[in-house]
């Protein structure tokens, strides 16, 4: 679960998605709903009633409430009914009642579920186990996993992939918790980090 390093200071929510025997293709609607949510302001949320004023302090702390909502995922689908999306994710709050309306509205499926965890990533093997624990126990189920450019960094895994054949698979692995830790994308860290980007990876 490398994004829950990238993510140390911030809070893990975990948000499920259902489907009826109506509802469209589970995964073009998923993206249609991370783009609605990248499109929404918490001055929206305010606006169309689904937090209240006095409230956005607390939701929204030091935010900029014209600035649009972020959230970075990782994305597990089972086979539970007719198809169940479990979404960890960090980013900014999101109203229970909005998510139900926006999903209805897009996969005609009203039953959603959105919760914080109350371990904060600080506890990180702990995270891992509860993630591991509610997804991955019922192997059966699993049907497609995949995360969002904002849960680690676009490219990631062709960047490992990289680190791996320059330098091998343990002494990358040992690189990894360092390059997560820095915040940055690792295309631009410079000598201290990577002596230089791996084969074929360059810089923007």
């Amino acid at each position: 679960m490398s994004g829950i390093t990238v993510h140390s200071d911030e809070r893990l929510r975990f948000l499920t998605l259902t489907s009826t025997s109506e509802s469209g293709a589970l995964s073009r609607d998923f993206r249609h709903l991370i783009d609605i949510i990248r499109h929404t302001t918490p001055l929206d949320l305010w606006s169309d009633g689904y937090v209240k004023w006095r409230d956005m302090r607390r939701f929204f702390p030091a935010r900029n409430i014209l600035r649009a909502l972020t959230i970075g995922y990782c994305r597990v689908r089972t086979s539970e009914g007719y198809g169940v999306l479990h979404v960890p994710y960090y980013g900014d709050f999101l109203p229970q009642s909005w998510i139900s309306d926006r999903w209805n509205e897009i996969h005609g499926a009203r039953v959603v579920d959105i919760r914080a965890c109350k371990t904060g990533a600080y506890d990180k093997k702990r995270l891992v186990r509860y993630v591991l624990s509610q997804y991955l126990a019922n192997q059966d189920a699993l049907e497609q996993y995949s995360t969002g450019g904002a849960w680690i960094f676009k490219g990631y895994r062709t960047y490992f992939k990289s680190l791996i054949k320059q330098i091998g698979y343990f002494a990358a692995l040992a690189r990894w918790d360092t390059i997560l830790r820095s915040g940055r994308d690792p295309l631009h860290i410079g000598q201290w980090t990577l002596d230089g980007p791996p084969p074929g990876v360059g810089r923007k």
